[in-house]
């Protein structure tokens, strides 16, 4: 073991200017939770009213489900298009 194990560091007590500091920085902390808690409120409110989604669970399946939506129109508009260039006989190289 070694010689200074199981003791307590001692530290020096606070001083005006250091309780001062300290009080500043929570001021500052505590204002920007209520910034990011009032960001917060903001985007779920928006997210109710123009997705129907009251919390981040609602709004992660809703992105799920959109991007299979959108994925299945991407591929039936590739489909269409290729059934374009073929009934046209389009070759796009050439444009």
């Amino acid at each position: 073991m070694g010689g200074n194990e199981g003791m307590k560091q001692q530290s020096k007590p606070a001083t005006v200017n250091d309780l001062i500091q300290m009080k500043q920085e929570l001021e500052t902390k505590s204002n920007r939770v209520r910034t990011l808690e009032g960001k917060q409120s903001a985007l779920l409110d928006r997210l109710n009213k123009e997705f129907d989604c009251k919390t981040l669970d609602e709004a992660n399946k809703a992105k799920k489900n959109m991007e299979a939506e959108l994925g299945k129109r991407d591929v039936a508009l590739i489909a269409d298009i290729d059934n374009l260039k073929a009934k046209y006989n389009w070759d796009f190289a050439n444009v």
